[in-house]
């Protein structure tokens, strides 16, 4: 149908543009039609000035490598591999196991010295990585254990449940999660929060993305601290809110650049729309087009996860490339912006600070050419170029259909 309509449109095209009848090809000139201004740029960012609001706070997810996992490493390796030490096949096992912690987007191609292991390729390896972490100590009640791109981590995400991982025992059920994010920051007052990850486990390395509350970390965000050994670092970052006018949504998300988050993708694997949740839904799909299965970093329903010869595959293609990817912005949301970083060297603590500073004012999105001004500049456009009004247009349609409806009655009469 859209191929028809479109053949159609450039059928009437043509005709105007070759017409010797005066004004008609300007009508369906581009840079002089109303339509461009319509379909391409409808909407307008302005600024609002804001006198008192709340703000939900950023989120952060902890991703911690190199985490101390003796207490566990003999009863995981027993339940996957049905060893136990002093067995031949012990230590290999270690091996591979500590691998799969380590185990992130970018480094699959370092499970190629374990394809060859008996047994591999039937190991549910999201499995294996949920218990790795799952007595880790996370940094709070506001945090949550996750899956990511990067392994296992801990999420303060308002989203954070798409990310848990799927239980073994049953392919529709998630392990369990909750977080408390806490209260709402208001601009009339200072709003300080703090990171603090593990400070026992002293070799292990901790790195705090920062995205807003509405959204996920993948693995290539770029906006992180990190923090090993005894470091805190206070930063001050700066929120600026953006905001939509309802009558946006009467646009196709292609005419206003940007969608709302519960405009999810008919062939993503969320139920929300979010920039990062739609690279993830990407990747998903060039991951099943290049090895026709998932990385078990990807805990969602309905896809058939890689195992060890499938990660091999993925790490032999583009897959995570998501340079191919439309992903547009949310219509509404909050970006958060570096001020200030200033890093310190305490022993035995660790810790990141963040005051938010509110500005006075926020972004809004508005409509600037909407349906009714579209007929406006179609009246003034024909009235303009065939000396036509848009309402002696209506009444000359109607007099083509009524003058070829009495035809075919005619016709058929005996």
């Amino acid at each position: 149908m859209h191929i028809k309509l479109s053949r159609f449109r450039e059928f009437i095209e043509e005709i105007f543009d070759s017409s010797s009848i005066h004004g008609f090809p300007y009508v369906i000139r581009r840079d002089f039609h109303v339509l461009e201004k319509y379909e391409d740029n409808p909407t307008v960012l302005s600024v609002d000035i804001v006198s008192y609001g709340e703000f939900d706070r950023p989120s952060f997810t902890i991703c911690t490598s190199n985490y101390n996992t003796t207490a566990v490493m003999g009863s995981i390796v027993k339940k996957f591999f049905g060893v136990e030490p002093g067995d031949e096949r012990y230590n290999e096992s270690v091996k591979f196991v500590e691998q799969i912690k380590a185990t992130m987007y970018n480094t699959l191609n370092l499970l190629q010295p374990f394809n060859d292991m008996p047994g591999v390729n039937d190991l549910n390896l999201m499995d294996m990585a949920y218990d790795l972490f799952k007595d880790y100590p996370t940094a709070g009640i506001q945090f949550a254990k996750v899956m990511t791109e990067r392994g296992m981590c801990q999420s303060s995400t308002t989203h954070f449940k798409w990310q848990l991982p799927i239980k073994s025992t049953s392919p529709f059920e998630r392990v369990n999660g909750t977080i408390d994010r806490g209260d709402k920051c208001t601009s009339l007052e200072v709003c300080r929060i703090s990171v603090t990850p593990n400070n026992l486990d002293v070799e292990a390395v901790n790195r705090i993305y920062i995205n807003s509350y509405d959204e996920v970390m993948c693995g290539d965000d770029l906006d992180y601290v990190e923090l090993a050994g005894s470091s805190i670092q206070e930063r001050h970052v700066k929120i600026d809110d953006i905001i939509a006018d309802p009558n946006i949504r009467h646009f196709k998300p292609k005419s206003r650049k940007c969608k709302f988050m519960d405009e999810h993708q008919q062939d993503g694997y969320y139920d929300l729309y979010t920039p990062n949740f739609c690279k993830m839904s990407c990747r998903i799909r060039r991951a099943l087009r290049y090895c026709k299965c998932v990385p078990y970093f990807y805990p969602v329903r309905g896809v058939k996860f890689c195992n060890m010869t499938g990660l091999i595959c993925l790490s032999k293609t583009e897959w995570y490339d998501a340079s191919k990817c439309e992903c547009m912005k949310l219509c509404e949301t909050t970006i958060l912006t570096k001020l200030s970083s200033k890093d310190q060297n305490l022993q035995f603590d660790r810790m990141l600070t963040i005051d938010l500073i509110f500005p006075k004012t926020r972004i809004k999105r508005s409509v600037l050419f909407d349906f009714d001004d579209l007929l406006v500049g179609l009246g003034g456009s024909l009235a303009l170029f065939l000396g036509l009004s848009f309402l002696c247009s209506i009444e000359l349609v109607y007099h083509i259909i009524e003058y070829c409806l009495e035809m075919i009655i005619n016709c058929v009469k005996p």
